[in-house]
């Protein structure tokens, strides 16, 4: 989901830079509610089913066909964007692909990744070269890129929380795909220990699927200070929720890129992938990075997307990282005395 939330900031300033130009994009049904406050028409692509295999992909063709593109902006770059890329070139319609900066990454994540630690350009700056390409000259704008007004917030209520009691709501996405990018849920526990005699902090917590949420509500019935709202809402209510957070605790997750574009601040923790590949949360000058540093685990970054299994075997980028350490950062991101 990220990378397509990343889409989100450069077409939004797109469109604000070029109202006359109708944008149209073509992504899966579930993350359709991410666009819904842009401007931006959607084309709901189920690939899974209506369009998927070889016939799929010639029914997504003569649709998309119907919409008679001017141009089309390849930001995905896999096997399906290219072969329809190919053919819409065939046509005649200019093609402009992102380039995602394979040689870079792999530099910067491989045996040799001593010698490549600078920083990559962002996902969404390689997004914008792709529309600088075609002449579309244009900034990207500040964060939020997804609001909602008061009324809209009434969510808390729902969950019997309401922001005029006097504490900070602060999320907490501690799960992602691969091992190397989840910090132990042992140090989250030590964390939400911590914060227990201080009355200003609640934790909500958010995951997804069968299992996570059964995790999530074992420490809600430990932890007083915090309250599991994994499974309960759809996606656009949970982006609601994000909005009225004062800061997000996550690690490299779609969960981080949501909040940075609800403008909310990022308390993100990095193992086995880094920021400077070009993936981390949008600029906020509230976000905190906690991570151990390069020199002290040189094989991180192992990996640009995160992996299963750890080389060494003991996931030390993550298990070295102390709960107080997030908590003094967190500290610092709330103004809160020690």
């Amino acid at each position: 989901m990220g990378d397509v939330a990343l889409t989100l900031p450069v077409l939004q300033s797109l469109k604000q830079n070029y109202p006359e130009i109708e944008i149209t994009l073509v992504t899966r049904p579930k993350f359709s509610t991410i666009f819904e406050q842009s401007g931006i028409e959607i084309f709901a692509a189920d690939l899974d089913q209506y369009y998927s295999g070889l016939g799929g992909l010639q029914r997504l063709f003569k649709n998309l066909l119907r919409l008679k593109p001017d141009a089309i902006f390849d930001l995905h770059d896999n096997l399906r964007s290219r072969i329809l890329g190919f053919m819409f070139r065939l046509l005649g319609v200019p093609v402009y692909v992102f380039q995602k900066g394979r040689q870079s990454k792999q530099k910067a994540t491989g045996s040799d990744r001593l010698h490549h630690r600078d920083q990559l350009p962002h996902t969404t700056e390689r997004y914008l070269k792709a529309f600088k390409r075609a002449g579309l000259e244009f900034k990207i704008s500040s964060p939020p890129f997804i609001r909602f007004d008061e009324t809209q917030k009434s969510i808390l209520s729902e969950l019997n929380l309401d922001q005029h009691n006097g504490f900070c709501l602060v999320g907490v996405a501690p799960f992602a795909a691969h091992k190397t990018k989840i910090w132990p849920l042992e140090k989250f526990k030590s964390l939400f220990r911590d914060f227990e005699s201080n009355d200003k902090v609640r934790f909500l917590l958010f995951g997804g699927g069968k299992i996570e949420i059964e995790q999530l509500k074992q420490i809600e019935q430990v932890h007083p200070n915090t309250k599991c709202v994994a499974g309960i809402f759809s996606l656009k209510e949970e982006l609601k929720l994000i909005s009225c957070l004062e800061a997000m605790i996550c690690v490299d997750s779609s969960n981080m890129h949501l909040a940075s574009l609800c403008g909310v601040p990022v308390l993100s923790i990095w193992g086995g992938t880094h920021v400077l590949t070009g993936f981390g949360p949008l600029a906020n000058s509230g976000n905190r990075i906690v991570e151990i540093g390069l020199d002290e685990v040189p094989c991180r970054p192992c990996s640009v997307y995160g992996k299963s299994i750890c080389l060494r075997g003991d996931f030390a980028c993550m298990e070295g990282i102390p709960a107080k350490k997030t908590g003094e950062a967190l500290k610092e991101m709330l103004h809160l005395k020690n």
